[in-house]
């Protein structure tokens, strides 16, 4: 499946907090007309997308701790190229528990006339709904192949599904980044009582082109989003790569007679607050499980220590198993049961950590975490299903402590960088609020290369390297090497140390720091050339760009929303090459550039016959405005520019 099609898989089972009432009108098909001057527009095209619509009647059920109802999916696209029409040919529908089909339509009009079919005309195949890493055991994704689907023709999938106990309305994606589209639209229609929030997510070019309307006291009694095809047309730089937005609805109580929900919460402390009394008591060990976690922190000598011991202890004991079912979506299982299984998803392992950590005497509480893979957090909205990843915080002798059980042999405080990249809900009960997580508990490091050896005068260069990293960095590299084998691990370093620009012969790379979590790694290999630098007219060129251009990184521009630079290290490059004797460098030449968020400086000069280079670039801001992000880009540009090129030897 293309990763559009997993992202609109995704929206459409999530967008299942959808009501009993009658159906949302579905959009007619558009005219053969409109649709053939579409296409003759992208005549590059493999592929466009007519309709892209969801549609959803929704209620708050109490019983089933959200929303449900029934929701409509509509999409038709024309297969413009016949590399695409296999995967164009694939549909797939959601069923579970929760999320019941109730009819799939499907018509193609084009080269062989009007065909159409229903759930029962296809051959279907079943398998288990997953996403990064987390399987949903009580859900299915069926799918089943369109037969005869040819370049030309125009496909129109329509799906209606039954939903109940949704927790709040997911993100939902209009437009498409590399595919052109008329319209992608959503509707949503609400009872008495309640009304939508909701901000757009992108570029300020895309953000402007949505078409917004919600109940105007008339016959429009529903909320409708929708972007056109402008939102396609000529773009900004910054916005090229993502011509589309991402919609983040929440719903709000207007005072109505239902009992408070997480669902529709108007803050984050009342959502969080409600919550965290949905799942009171799953904190809750045994006699047992107390018992044994006093054994685990019997030579503690201080809170710290507990915390660390504890944690250990999760780690080394239970693994990460990314298994749910039913509302063990957003409901962890209890500590008792996570501690039986000896495995759970990040709330199980959390869960079992708080629990532990409280059974002696230590305080500690739930925090929800949006990932970065699934972009930033909309901090102003409370709409619990923005989250994605459950961690604990426990308060230590001087500070606050965040731990993710989900991953092994991290030291108590430091987190995964993707943990932070956004603010988190701190479930504290009476002070449930979004916090940012402290710097030191997943500070991206340092990097430092060291190169030193000599230069033959037949243009052979023997070289010791050296990379030296520390904290998120070297934790980065520590996931990579800890658990493969001697000869694997060896095999990922001299890949990442030997200069690409070198044809090289390493002997065995050495690692040191490997088991000290908290510590640096160092990385070393010996090599030799296999073939002599460049030469030429009694010259040996070495290539300025050795080992350096990594310092640098690509930069998106981030069109309308701040460039974090938090995730990129500070890094030092250091040179002493000792030259043939007679030869010296005739072009040392340094050079420093100032951008926004950025120094960067390259030295060179000649001591007797050592050749010495240091290249530095440090990350001066946490975050860039898009203006600023442009001069920093401009930047880099010349930057490379004054890279490329060869240092040249010569004999004097």
């Amino acid at each position: 499946m293309s990763v559009r099609g997993l992202m609109f898989l995704l929206a459409c089972q999530l967008m299942a907090g959808i009501g009993w009432a009658a159906l949302v009108e579905v959009p007619a098909p558009v005219s053969p007309e409109v649709v053939a001057a579409f296409v003759a527009a992208y005549p590059n095209a493999e592929r466009v997308d007519v309709l892209d619509w969801v549609g959803a009647d929704l209620k708050h059920d109490e019983a089933n701790r959200g929303f449900s109802g029934t929701m409509q999916e509509c999409r038709e696209y024309v297969v413009l190229d016949q590399s695409v029409v296999t995967d164009l040919s694939v549909v797939h529908v959601f069923k579970s528990s929760a999320t019941r089909l109730k009819k799939i339509e499907i018509t193609v009009d084009g080269v062989a006339g009007h065909r159409r079919w229903k759930e029962k005309d296809l051959q279907w195949s079943e398998s288990t709904e997953s996403e990064n890493g987390v399987v949903t055991l009580d859900g299915i994704v069926a799918t089943a192949f369109i037969p005869g689907i040819e370049v030309g023709d125009r496909v129109r999938v329509y799906k209606e599904y039954r939903v109940k106990g949704r927790w709040g309305l997911p993100t939902r994606w209009l437009g498409a980044s590399d595919i052109p589209f008329l319209e992608s639209s959503s509707v949503l229609q609400l009872p008495a009582g309640y009304e939508i929030q909701w901000r757009a997510l992108g570029s300020s070019f895309s953000r402007d082109q949505v078409d917004f309307s919600g109940p105007d006291g008339g016959d429009q009694d529903y909320y409708r989003w929708s972007l056109g095809p402008d939102a396609a047309g000529v773009l900004p730089e910054c916005a090229e790569r993502y011509p589309y937005v991402r919609l983040v609805p929440h719903v709000i109580s207007l005072g109505g007679n239902d009992k408070p929900d997480w669902s529709y919460g108007e803050t984050w402390a009342q959502a969080g607050e409600i919550y965290l009394d949905r799942i009171d008591g799953v904190f809750d060990v045994s006699d047992e499980m107390a018992v044994m976690a006093a054994e685990v922190v019997s030579g503690a000598a201080n809170i710290d220590e507990k915390i660390d011991l504890v944690y250990a202890w999760v780690q080394q004991r239970c693994h990460y198993l990314g298994l749910f079912s039913g509302t063990d979506g957003i409901m962890p299982k209890s500590a008792i049961e996570v501690h039986d299984l000896g495995s759970g998803d990040c709330k199980g392992l959390s869960t079992l950590l708080i629990g532990l950590l409280r059974s002696v005497g230590v305080e500690a509480h739930p925090v929800l975490v949006l990932m970065a893979s699934r972009d930033w957090l909309v901090e102003d909205l409370p709409n619990m299903g923005q989250f994605n990843h459950y961690i604990a915080w426990a308060q230590g002798d001087s500070a606050g402590v965040f731990l993710d059980g989900t991953v092994d042999r991290y030291p108590a405080g430091t987190i995964p960088l993707v943990d932070a990249m956004s603010k988190v809900l701190l479930l504290k009960p009476g002070a449930v609020q979004l916090v940012g997580i402290p710097a030191e508990a997943w500070e991206s490091g340092t990097g430092r290369r060291t190169v030193s050896g000599r230069l033959d005068e037949t243009g052979h260069a023997h070289l010791d390297l050296t990379y030296t990293v520390t904290d998120a960095l070297a934790r980065y590299w520590r996931d990579r090497l800890i658990d493969d084998s001697k000869k694997s691990s060896q095999k990922a370093m001299l890949r990442y140390l030997v200069p690409d620009e070198f044809a090289c012969e390493a002997e065995a790379a050495e690692l040191t720091g490997l088991d000290d979590w908290r510590a640096p790694i160092k990385m070393s290999v010996s090599l030799k050339t296999s073939r002599p630098l460049p030469k030429g007219g009694g010259a040996i060129f070495i290539p300025r760009n050795v080992v350096g251009d990594e310092l640098i990184g690509d930069i998106d521009l981030p069109c309308d929303v701040r460039l974090d630079l938090r995730s990129r290290a500070d890094r030092l490059v250091t040179w002493q090459l000792e030259l043939p004797a007679g030869y010296a460098v005739t072009t040392t030449d340094s050079l420093a550039w100032q951008a926004p968020g950025l120094e960067w400086s390259r030295r060179c000069w000649q001591e007797g016959q050592t050749f010495h280079l240091e290249r530095q670039i440090s990350y001066t801001e946490d975050y860039l405005t898009t203006v600023e992000a442009d001069s920093l880009i401009g930047v880099l540009k010349e930057i490379r520019a004054a890279e490329a090129g060869y240092f040249e030897v010569r004999l004097q």
